[in-house]
């Protein structure tokens, strides 16, 4: 009868709350030990379908003390990891992609997710150097992912992150290189921008800030932000007339940004000197 319910239950069907209230109540009647780890993850993964990620990762990490060696331990952990991410818990989302990334013969959709999601956290813990390692590895193991342009971006950003930015420009300069624009190849453009200001190649920077602010009005926060760091190379270089007309171009143009309140600090700070 549970193997029936269980059957003619379905997590895309939209009627989440029902399915949830079903595995409840049938949860509570299981004796069978298989059976009842089979509907812990099928509720589980209910609670995480509907972004109840508190029950979610109640449930998945339940699951990780009662059935440490389950089969379904690598999705176990990735869910878990997932959790956190939803709950703004980096640190134990990254332990969890971590323990994932070490189970062998976990299907290759799985490890690839796993691998990227570990990247990501270890990149977000700022272990900048792990993080590279990792979008390493994941770009020579998973060859046709959907992600490379991700891990690419990643990969470069985490090389400029750990201290070497002349070594991350040719990283982004990959992603540019594609007929295709997308947000990858602004956010490159505009990270060598920031990587030539490291390397105090002045000219250089302003030319990629520039090229985005003409280029690319479909991205306007990064416009905003090249238009910004314009501005703050003026600044630092005492032209502060030239300065403040790039700040004052953020706040006509962009007025409810973030980036037009720093235009706005960054003109009393001149103001005030």
């Amino acid at each position: 009868k549970v193997q029936s319910e269980l059957a003619g239950l379905n997590l895309e069907s939209g009627a989440i709350g029902e399915v949830i209230a079903q595995l409840t109540k049938v949860m509570a009647t299981v004796k069978d030990v298989a059976l009842l780890e089979d509907i812990r993850y099928q509720l589980a993964s209910a609670h995480f379908k509907d972004n109840d990620y508190k029950s979610a990762v109640d449930q998945f990490e339940g699951m990780l003390v009662d059935y440490p060696a389950s089969k379904l331990l690598a999705r176990i952990l990735f869910h878990a990891g997932e959790c956190r991410l939803g709950l703004k818990d980096n640190a134990a989302a990254h332990d969890h992609f971590s323990a994932a990334s070490k189970i062998s013969g976990t299907p290759e959709t799985l490890a690839e997710s796993v691998s990227m999601r570990l990247a990501e956290t270890q990149a977000n813990n700022g272990q900048h150097a792990e993080a590279k390692e990792t979008y390493a590895a994941f770009l020579g193991r998973f060859t046709e992912s959907r992600w490379r342009r991700n891990a690419i971006f990643g990969l470069a950003l985490a090389t400029e992150m750990a201290g070497d930015p002349a070594l991350a420009i040719p990283e982004y300069r990959k992603l540019m290189a594609a007929a295709t624009v997308d947000l990858w190849t602004v956010r490159s453009r505009y990270q060598i921008g920031r990587c030539q200001v490291s390397l105090k190649q002045y000219e250089a920077a302003v030319v990629e800030f520039v090229s985005i602010e003409i280029n690319y009005p479909q991205y306007p926060l990064w416009q905003a932000r090249s238009i910004l760091e314009v501005g703050k190379l003026l600044m630092e270089q005492n032209k502060t007339t030239q300065a403040v007309a790039q700040f004052k171009t953020v706040i006509k143009r962009f007025k409810e940004s973030e980036e037009a309140t720093l235009a706005q600090n960054y003109i009393k700070q001149i103001n005030s000197q």
